[in-house]
């Protein structure tokens, strides 16, 4: 099978794919919150990240490239600062419910 590193597909289906693809990840991470549904949203936010990793290699135009980049940055920090260890003694200490 092809992949996207291989540059056998032409870029206007990779990207329709990732469309499609993020359209249907991005309803899953709007069901499963981040307060209570962690490791899903944390496992289908690094999805997302890939799909944005594999239409980057696919793209042709540097500057989508550096913007794709930023997106991904984006996504993920969000869940660094979330997840940090003080969060996690406090949420240990403290039990929601």
């Amino acid at each position: 099978l092809p992949t996207v590193t291989d540059g056998d597909l032409p870029y206007d289906a990779v990207r329709s794919c990732f469309k499609a693809a993020l359209k249907s990840f991005e309803a899953a991470r709007a069901h499963y919150v981040l307060d209570g549904h962690v490791s899903e949203h944390c496992d289908i936010s690094m999805l997302i990240s890939q799909l944005y990793k594999h239409v980057q290699n696919a793209d042709p135009s540097h500057r989508r490239r550096q913007a794709i980049r930023l997106r991904r940055v984006n996504l993920l920090d969000p869940l660094r600062v979330a997840l940090t260890a003080d969060a996690f003694k406090l949420g240990c200490l403290y039990p929601p419910g």
